[in-house]
């Protein structure tokens, strides 16, 4: 006896509805379970203060409040990922571009649209002028 395609198909439908509601079903449960787990247990803090190589705190003392639109200026995905390589630390224009894979002049503009956001963003004077050396390095201000 030969089956037809289309009940055969029908079957793996079927088939295939089952499994996506058991596991649907399985989500819900392990993530209740995870819930009421991680309620339970208190976060730990650190035991010293988490510092750069200069003494600046490598973790934002408050976190910084997320803006999407102000002063006419689109805040991105990219604008985002540069917003999480600022927290860092100092550091230079080229050196972002590179970590986030974008142009030195991609970097400046979005630097550019932060401050007109009204993201608190500090830049520093390296004292260099010699060529091929970095003139300003870039970080977000923790104290807002």
């Amino acid at each position: 006896m030969r089956i037809p395609k289309t009940l055969l198909n029908d079957v793996r439908k079927l088939a295939d509805r089952f499994e996506q509601v058991v596991r649907q079903d399985e989500r819900k449960r392990l993530l209740a379970k995870f819930r009421a787990e991680s309620e339970a247990k208190p976060v730990a803090k650190p035991l010293y203060p988490v510092t750069g190589m200069h003494g600046e705190p490598l973790q934002e003392a408050a976190p910084v409040p997320v803006k999407t639109v102000a002063h006419n200026v689109d805040i991105g995905p990219g604008h985002h990922r540069l917003l999480a390589e600022l927290a860092k630390g100092y550091q230079a224009a080229p050196t972002m571009a590179g970590n986030l894979g974008f142009t030195r002049l991609t970097v400046v503009r979005y630097l550019s649209d932060l401050r007109k956001a009204g993201y608190p963003i500090k830049a520093k004077s390296t004292g260099r002028r010699a060529a091929g050396r970095y003139q300003k390095i870039y970080r977000l201000d923790p104290t807002g």
